[in-house]
């Protein structure tokens, strides 16, 4: 499935999108994510839960957190590294926000 979401927050252990669509709370993706700079991260990850945002009429009304599946927690430093590219624009946030695909 392709969705354009948008990155809110990435850590080692998983991150957060908002999303034009809902996602099963258990339900397994694998991921491919794409830093500003161009660098691609694709991992397993499943959904911890997904939301509806109060109010929203926006595109992107739902929320949803992932965790990172086991695979790709025994890398933390490919997560880390993925991590990084978000700091080397000086206008991106300390963690990761964007748009991107999965």
């Amino acid at each position: 499935m392709d969705v354009l979401v948008i990155l809110r927050d990435i850590s080692v252990g998983g991150f957060a999108i908002e999303s034009p669509q809902m996602f099963q709370a258990g339900a397994e993706h694998t991921v491919e994510l794409t830093a500003p700079t161009g660098k691609q991260f694709v991992a397993a990850a499943a959904v911890r839960q997904c939301v509806r945002q109060v109010d929203s009429e926006d595109v992107l009304p739902y929320l949803a957190s992932f965790v990172f599946a086991d695979s790709a927690r025994q890398n933390p430093g490919a997560i880390e590294a993925f991590i990084a590219q978000f700091d080397i624009l000086p206008f991106a946030p300390k963690s990761g926000s964007g748009a991107y695909m999965f």
